[in-house]
């Protein structure tokens, strides 16, 4: 996270938090249509 934020010259943080430690995946910024796919069931 200090690595990206270093690169894109601000604080990251609590953008990559909730991708990292949230139960659920955030909605991508400008994107809100966008969802992940469910996992396959395992046999």
């Amino acid at each position: 996270v200090r690595l990206a934020s270093g690169i894109g010259g601000r604080d990251l943080t609590a953008f990559f938090d909730g991708w990292l430690y949230g139960k659920k995946t955030p909605p991508m910024p400008g994107h809100p249509d966008w969802s992940a796919a469910e996992p396959a069931a395992t046999p």
